[in-house]
């Protein structure tokens, strides 16, 4: 499996306590009901959930996976950066967790002809093909092997049932989204002192939430111990 967003750190919600066995590890789906074609891993703590698509390959299959694996697939992705240009991060879980510091499809393909090459530069056609200026190979097999392997988590316990926890109407355009820039927030929370904030919304005249106005966040229902403002953001999908 390969997360579409690298950066992404979704072991973060997963239970810290190991007498929670199966919320301490991450829940991979190689079918999602949410992203068609896609699978998704989930991590809960009971408290909090998160849910992100994932490109599946074809010897994943369902089960748990460790926070210790998706820590060293990061991990072994950004180490592999210079050679591909970008992050990745991959492991191929099937009776393991097997982690790459690369895509399958790492290797790029060369023309298969050593003596001809298609050029799309300095006003030829893309279509036309011209001598090579130089050494051909041929295209390379995959050769990619595991940076590190490590055995899956037991799966004798079930991952908690979450599908109807996430409110169907979470897509729907009618639905209410106010962007936010959540560091920002997490400095109000801060500033205020307390782990845990209120957020009011401001209304418009007749009675919908105003989703461009000042957001006040306080420690309790009232002013009484401070408040802080935050502007919500507009946030490039």
């Amino acid at each position: 499996m390969k997360l579409e967003n690298p950066t992404a750190k979704p072991e973060v919600c997963a239970a810290r306590e190991q007498t929670r066995y199966a919320m301490h590890v991450l829940n991979l789906r190689t079918s999602s009901p949410r992203w068609e074609g896609m699978g998704e891993v989930a991590a809960t703590d009971g408290r909090k959930l998160v849910v992100l698509p994932v490109e599946v390959e074809p010897h994943d299959v369902d089960g748990f996976l460790s926070p210790e694996a998706l820590k060293a697939a990061r991990k072994a992705g950004k180490s592999g950066r210079s050679r591909r240009g970008a992050d990745v991060l991959r492991i191929v879980a099937n009776g393991a967790q097997a982690v790459y510091d690369r895509p399958s499809n790492a290797l790029p393909e060369r023309p298969q002809n050593p003596a001809l090459v298609a050029r799309g530069v300095g006003g030829v056609n893309l279509g036309e093909v011209v001598p090579a200026s130089g050494p051909m190979l041929p295209a390379e097999p995959d050769t990619t092997v595991p940076v590190l392997t490590m055995p899956r988590p037991n799966a004798d316990a079930e991952f908690p049932r979450y599908d109807a926890v996430i409110p169907p109407e979470c897509d729907d355009e009618r639905a209410l989204s106010v962007g936010l820039n959540a560091d920002f927030l997490a400095q109000c929370q801060e500033a205020l002192g307390g782990g845990s904030v209120f957020l009011r919304f401001r209304r418009k005249p007749d009675g919908t939430i105003d989703e461009k106005a000042p957001i006040v966040v306080t420690r309790g229902r009232t002013r009484a111990q401070g408040v802080a403002v935050l502007m919500p953001v507009t946030i490039e999908e």
